[in-house]
């Protein structure tokens, strides 16, 4: 999904709470396919509910997956040229950040990973910041149309 046949772009997508889904998701794909995507383990929204503790965390490795696990397509992708962003850097992040595997609803969800992978890559310096304290998918989604919108006027 991060491959584009004219320039190589990195992926982000977002699922907004809905139908009965109270959280959302948020992920992204570079364009080498290295797919950024993160889950309590146990993805029972009840037992994630109580945001007081930490839990276990899962990545997935592709957008195929969050698909299956959100029951329906991404409600917004946004895609932005790699040229803007530190891949290399954006990878160095996301191994690192993997190895925590601890998933906290406020302080260490999805939307803290898909914004830290953009700011490791150096969108903040192209977008500004940061999101609010706990980030949640309309914040990644408007962080990730500004970076896009940026990203636009220097191409002009």
């Amino acid at each position: 999904m991060g491959n584009s046949e004219s320039t190589p772009e990195i992926v982000i997508y977002v699922w907004v709470p809905r139908d009965g889904n109270i959280i959302g998701h948020a992920s992204m794909t570079l364009s080498d396919d290295t797919h950024i995507s993160w889950w309590p383990n146990n993805k029972d929204e009840d037992e994630i509910k109580d945001f007081r503790e930490n839990v276990s965390a899962e990545t997935v490795y592709n957008y195929e997956v969050d698909k299956i696990w959100e029951n329906r397509d991404a409600d917004h992708i946004i895609r932005i040229p790699v040229k803007y962003l530190n891949e290399d850097a954006i990878k160095r992040w996301w191994n690192d950040f993997k190895s925590n595997r601890q998933y906290h609803l406020l302080t260490n969800n999805c939307c803290n990973a898909v914004y830290d992978a953009l700011n490791a890559g150096g969108a903040t310096d192209i977008a500004g910041g940061p999101l609010p304290n706990i980030p949640h998918p309309n914040a990644v989604r408007r962080y990730a149309e500004t970076l896009r919108e940026a990203v636009q006027q220097r191409n002009h």
